[in-house]
């Protein structure tokens, strides 16, 4: 089976990793230990940001950085109609609405970097100089604004251990409300998963280069399939097509020998059971279909993905 995921180190890498770990089972701090401030230095370095802030996971610095820029209970967040259910997630677990249009009652902009792709920008009048959080989960190694949320989940272009994620900005006002709000919780990334990272931050920009080369090679050569807008920006997290036949060609490149995922399966006003009828959102979601990127990949089993897709929708 040529595999979606592939996290298995590479001998170089294991080395890395297993000299953190040694290190930090030397030192005996397993929260907040010296790793986790290197780490913080290092991210917020990489993504050329004064501050960074680590928790436990990309959910947890969302509902933070809209803590720390004023938004409680009942407040109301503008956020995507199509992203992963955990955006949304962030704004309801805080007692807050998430919106998907404009209204005078909304507090916050939440723009989602879905797939690793610059997100889409939402309408809203950009004159009330309203707080804006990034969604930067799937966007490892692209560019962002003033503040952003990262996941460091396994799965991600830098993935941890486990759980893991981190807030970036370049607002002092808004770091010391994170600084305060992350220090008296027990939402904070433990020393482990920060120096796993950081033996494996050196290696992002050129996995992140491998995805671009394999993106490429999809978008050249498949068809029959609807594919994603080129973007030289985007970090390529996902390759994602739609088909109408979505579980048939699923369901056949399985049988090829393909594995395949789909992000995601329901729009995240369904998933929350927000919806009673059918929006764009759900037609995205019953077409979507991601094909294997990542890093791990050679240029020989792009090119049977190529010629598998487009051997079975030149059948139709």
């Amino acid at each position: 089976m040529l595999s979606f995921f592939d996290l298995s180190p590479t001998d170089k890498l294991i080395w890395d990793l297993q000299k953190a770990y040694n290190e930090v089972m030397a030192q005996g701090q397993f929260i907040n230990g010296p790793a986790c401030q290197e780490f913080a230095e290092n991210w917020a370095n990489y993504c050329h940001k004064k501050y960074c802030f680590l928790t436990a996971s990309g959910l947890d610095g969302l509902k933070i950085a809209l803590q720390a820029n004023g938004i409680i209970a009942n407040s109301m967040v503008l956020v995507p109609e199509w992203t992963c259910v955990q955006t949304w997630l962030a704004v309801t677990q805080i007692g807050a609405y998430p919106v998907s249009s404009w209204n005078e009652d909304v507090e916050a902009i939440m723009p989602v970097h879905l797939y690793g792709y610059p997100a889409e920008p939402l309408d809203y009048p950009t004159d009330l100089n309203l707080p804006i959080v990034e969604d930067a989960c799937q966007a490892h190694g692209m560019a962002v604004g003033q503040t952003a949320v990262f996941s460091f989940y396994p799965t991600k272009n830098l993935g941890a251990f486990g759980d893991a994620g981190a807030i970036v900005t370049d607002d002092e006002e808004l770091a010391l409300e994170i600084k305060q709000i992350v220090n008296n919780s027990t939402i904070r990334m433990d020393t482990l998963q920060a120096a796993f990272l950081n033996a494996k931050l050196p290696y992002l920009d050129m996995w992140n280069r491998k995805r671009k080369e394999n993106a490429k090679q999809y978008y050249d050569n498949l068809k029959g399939v609807e594919l994603p807008k080129w973007d030289n920006k985007s970090v390529w997290h996902q390759f994602v097509i739609r088909y109408s036949r979505r579980n048939w060609l699923s369901e056949k490149l399985a049988n090829a020998g393909i594995e395949t995922m789909i992000h995601y399966p329901q729009s995240p006003r369904r998933m929350l059971k927000e919806c009673f009828s059918i929006t764009e959102a759900d037609l995205i979601a019953d077409s979507v279909l991601s094909l294997p990127i990542g890093p791990h990949l050679t240029w020989q089993e792009i090119e049977y993905v190529i010629e598998v897709v487009n051997s079975l929708t030149g059948e139709n």
